[in-house]
């Protein structure tokens, strides 16, 4: 973690305006849970670039979550152009489940599944050594969405 903080506060000095690196940073800062570190640096990094790509909404999703801001994660999460990658679908679940909106939760899980059969949600955020108040959280809305939480059997 301090070669993390270090090698960060290095690559931020040599070049504060670079988008893809502010965002970049944003998405680790966003496994740690340091999500308003995250929402600030994504929202640098649009500043800078208003046509970056899309996949930086995953950070502004998953700030709104963590806020409990569900309306507005759902807005961001509908912003993420990619519709062949499950974990647009993800976020979209969550925010939908916390929200109260299970039919349309449930819809977005199944796509999760569909488009990743051995999706576990907690060895996926494993894979990002997600923070375990991340995780414990985003555990509530993955299962009101009907998200398997761990990998299928073999």
């Amino acid at each position: 973690m301090d070669r993390f903080e270090s090698e960060t506060r290095r690559v931020l000095s040599l070049n504060p305006n670079h988008a893809e690196t502010l965002a970049d940073i944003a998405i680790h800062y966003v496994a740690l849970d340091r999500v308003d570190d995250a929402y600030e640096l994504a929202q640098r990094a649009l500043r800078l670039d208003p046509n970056f790509p899309s996949w930086v909404y995953f950070v502004d999703t998953t700030y709104y979550y963590r806020k409990q801001r569900y309306r507005e994660g759902l807005t961001a999460a509908q912003q993420i152009n990619m519709p062949d990658f499950y974990w647009t679908h993800f976020w979209l679940a969550c925010h939908y489940a916390q929200l109260g909106e299970l039919e349309k939760a449930r819809a977005e899980g199944a796509e999760v599944v569909r488009l990743k059969p051995s999706f576990g949600w907690i060895e996926e955020a494993a894979v990002w050594n997600d923070a375990p108040q991340l995780v414990a959280h985003v555990s509530e809305g993955a299962k009101k969405a009907g998200i398997p939480l761990h990998r299928p059997s073999q």
